[in-house]
């Protein structure tokens, strides 16, 4: 069997796989190091878009697997991938959950939400994977370290590609794609080599990472919480992710402990496609959602905290029942006579007069 029969270099003995046998290596004679590579990256994009929020680690580290098979058709390489997914994973997993790293949400460097230092050692630790996953490959430590590196510095812009969306995953991966194997090139090294670290390093963070972020539709559920809350939102703006789920019906649940009988009214959260929600700058991730004050008819309405309706008492012992699941990572609200708060938005001071923002930790 003749591969590339189209090739001059196919036809002559003397100048088998294209003339270049120590770029294509596989035994067959029909598949190069090349093409299993991009195909190990196609495999890892495939399995990070049906990744299942659950699976964490584990899934991460399976796709890391089965990529690195397909890549070089070993078991050397399965577990060469294995082991890159899990440094990638538990990079991007130490990052989001660090506090000195996070900046308030919607700002930050590049409007990454990371603080400048947590940015740039987030950056330094994706090329530190990247390098030791070119190492372990037979390539050099500096070509690996740039393309991740060169991928997640360039994570931010990346990330606006499709607004976030899961169904842009794979024009995301693309993009880092792109920007670490020119990376990859600037230093010396190969395109396609920088190229695929990149993609693992995207596929294998950030896009698990936001993967497992989207695992629940807020209405599924709704009905538990009827007693407690009124809803003032449509249903496409009625997406929350896991932890934030959970955070919302323990202090339903705290609430109705207590013998409270007013109402909370329960407003944004997230468009389930991860878009952007006007005005809002953080409803994009399922983490956050608005909450009304307490009126003292306890109705559930809008009251600002400086109106005559507005129960302060009341409103005090929300926020208690909010952050008994010790889940919640910051409450944007205005009134200076609440504690556990934070204050937000210098730019548009009455932002937060009326509702409580309430942003959970992932």
């Amino acid at each position: 069997m003749i591969q590339a029969p189209n090739s001059a270099q196919s036809w002559n003995a003397y100048t088998y796989v294209f003339n270049n046998p120590l770029r294509y290596t596989d035994p067959t004679g029909m598949i190069g190091i090349e093409e299993r590579q991009w195909a190990g990256a196609a495999v890892a994009i495939v399995m990070t878009a049906i990744y299942p929020g659950s699976a964490q680690l584990w899934y991460s580290m399976l796709t890391g697997m089965v990529a690195g098979w397909v890549s070089t058709g070993s078991m050397q390489g399965a577990i060469t991938g294995a082991i890159s997914a899990g440094l990638f994973a538990g990079i991007g997993s130490y990052f989001d959950s660090a506090r000195w790293a996070n900046a308030p949400s919607g700002s930050g460097a590049f409007g990454s939400g990371l603080t400048w230092g947590g940015y740039g050692a987030k950056s330094l630790s994706h090329g530190v994977a990247g390098g030791v996953m070119s190492s372990m490959q037979g390539g050099k430590f500096g070509h690996g370290f740039a393309s991740a590196g060169a991928a997640q510095a360039f994570s931010p812009m990346i990330d606006t590609i499709g607004n976030n969306s899961p169904s842009y995953a794979p024009k995301r991966i693309a993009a880092a794609a792109i920007a670490g194997g020119a990376t990859s090139m600037l230093s010396g090294g190969k395109f396609a080599n920088g190229a695929i670290t990149a993609a693992f390093s995207r596929a294998l963070n950030d896009e698990a990472s936001r993967s497992n972020e989207r695992q629940y539709g807020f209405p599924d559920n709704w009905q538990s919480l009827e007693t407690n809350f009124v809803p003032y939102f449509t249903d496409d703006q009625a997406y929350l992710a896991a932890s934030a789920v959970n955070g919302v019906v323990l202090a339903d649940w705290v609430w109705s402990f207590n013998g409270e009988t007013a109402k909370i009214g329960i407003g944004d959260m997230s468009l389930s496609d991860g878009s952007s929600m006007r005005p809002h700058r953080s409803h994009t991730d399922g983490l956050s959602v608005d909450l009304r004050p307490i009126r003292t008819d306890g109705s559930g309405g809008r009251p600002t905290w400086r109106s005559s309706t507005y129960d302060r008492a009341a409103t005090q012992r929300l926020v208690n029942a909010l952050r008994v699941s010790g889940n919640v990572d910051y409450i944007y609200f205005n009134d200076p006579g609440v504690t556990g708060l934070k204050f937000c938005c210098t730019s548009s001071p009455a932002l937060h007069d009326n509702h409580l923002h309430v942003r959970y930790k992932k």
